[in-house]
C-alpha cells in the first residue's frame, strides 16, 4: 500500500512537472523593431491600386539595403498567413515596398469573413504587419490604416 502511494505521488509531481512545461509559452527569439508606414491610409476594399509600405530600422546598425526582398511579407496583425509583394526599392535611406491593391483588398476581406466582422461602412481601423529578414534575423513592424466599403 505504501509503495503504491509513493508511486501515485511520484506520478502526479511527474505529469505536473511536464504539465507545466507544456502550459507556458513559447519562448521566441525577439524581432528587430522597424518603422513601418503604409500608404493609402485609407484603403477602398472594391477599388484597384498599390498598397505601398515603407519601411526603416530605429536600430542603425541595421540598413534597409540588407533586408531579403524575398523575405518580406504583410499580413493582419494575428493572422498565419499573408501576401506578398509585387516590388522592393530602396530610395531615400527607407526600403520602399510596394503590394497589390487588390491582394491585399482580398485578403483583408478574407480576414473580415474568417473574424464574422460585418464589413463596415464607415473607415474601419486595421493593423497591418509588415516582416521579412535582414542579416538572416527576423524584423516587424505595424501600421494601423482604415479601409472602406463604398
Amino acid at each position: 500500500m505504501r509503495l503504491y502511494s509513493i508511486r501515485v505521488v511520484l506520478g502526479i509531481l511527474l505529469l505536473a512537472v511536464f504539465g507545466m512545461q507544456l502550459l507556458m509559452p513559447q519562448i521566441v527569439g525577439s524581432s528587430i523593431e522597424a518603422s513601418v508606414e503604409i500608404k493609402p491610409e485609407t484603403l477602398n476594399l472594391k477599388e484597384n491600386g498599390v498598397i505601398t509600405a515603407f519601411i526603416e530600422f530605429f536600430d542603425p546598425s541595421y540598413n534597409v539595403s540588407d533586408v531579403d526582398f524575398e523575405s518580406i511579407k504583410l499580413r493582419v496583425e494575428d493572422a498565419p498567413d499573408w501576401v506578398e509583394p509585387i516590388r522592393c526599392v530602396v530610395a531615400d535611406g527607407k526600403l520602399v515596398v510596394k503590394f497589390d491593391g487588390l491582394s491585399v483588398a482580398n485578403y483583408i476581406l478574407g480576414k473580415l469573413v474568417h473574424m464574422q466582422i460585418i464589413p463596415p461602412q464607415a473607415k474601419y481601423p486595421i493593423n497591418l504587419l509588415v516582416e521579412g529578414m535582414v542579416k538572416g534575423e527576423h524584423f516587424e513592424g505595424t501600421d494601423q490604416i482604415r479601409i472602406i466599403l463604398p
